[in-house]
């Protein structure tokens, strides 16, 4: 049983325009691109393929996890909350 309670669609958007909010997700934004400059000069690079594969799909899991907060839409929170309880 959740003690959270279930946010209002007002207080969600709320919560995207507090400042707070968008520092951080322009943090996330900075770390997707470094991660894909980082891809480009070569930086996944190991001594096997198997390494290299392994680094570029850490990197990969990294960009998809922080564009999937970014992404986050209200219907998506709320049915993610409800399937908890």
């Amino acid at each position: 049983m959740s003690l959270l309670r279930l946010p209002e669609e007002h207080e969600f958007r709320g919560w995207l325009d507090d400042p707070v909010t968008k520092a951080v997700f322009e943090l996330l934004r900075k770390g997707i691109a470094g991660r894909k400059e980082q891809w480009t000069r070569g930086d996944f690079e190991d001594v096997s393929q198997f390494a290299t594969a392994i680094k570029g799909s850490r990197a990969i899991g990294n960009c998809e996890a922080l564009q999937s907060i970014l992404d986050l839409e209200y219907e998506q929170l709320i049915g993610e909350m409800s399937d908890e309880k």
